[in-house]
């Protein structure tokens, strides 16, 4: 136990945030500890978006796992808001090559508490799994 609760808290979050992304992981995705490459690129630009303009829905009080999409830098909602966010949106491209095609689906990175989601079509998501290994 931490002597400052907040990040008690925050590390709790992140914990969290960490079993989320565990449970929803691609089949063949490994497990990445510190990105590489493309997706530390856009996990650190992401973060910075977020840092110089912090936004969110009106439910992030406290410490909590919350999640962002690369179409929306920056932009935090918890997971109830994230939910309904994404069910009511359409299908996005791949973040990665902006193609549109049908064999688009998500993955994530955790940076702390925050899930950023990435959609990716499987020639991406085999060059970013490729670049993780090695």
């Amino acid at each position: 136990m931490n002597a400052n609760p907040m990040s008690d808290q925050f590390y709790a979050a992140a914990a969290a945030a960490r079993r989320i992304v565990a449970a929803h992981a691609f089949p063949d995705s490994p497990v990445v500890v510190r990105p590489r490459g493309w997706v530390d690129e856009v996990s650190d630009d992401f973060m910075a978006a977020y840092r110089a303009d912090p936004r969110g829905c009106l439910h992030l009080q406290s410490p909590q796992p919350v999640f962002g999409t690369l179409q929306e830098m920056g932009i935090v909602r918890c997971v109830g808001c994230y939910t309904l966010h994404a069910l009511a949106g359409v299908r996005p491209p791949c973040d990665r090559c902006g193609g549109d095609s049908s064999d688009v689906c998500q993955g994530s990175v955790t940076v702390g508490p925050v899930v950023i989601v990435v959609s990716m079509c499987d020639a991406c998501r085999a060059v970013t799994n490729a670049e993780q290994q090695g």
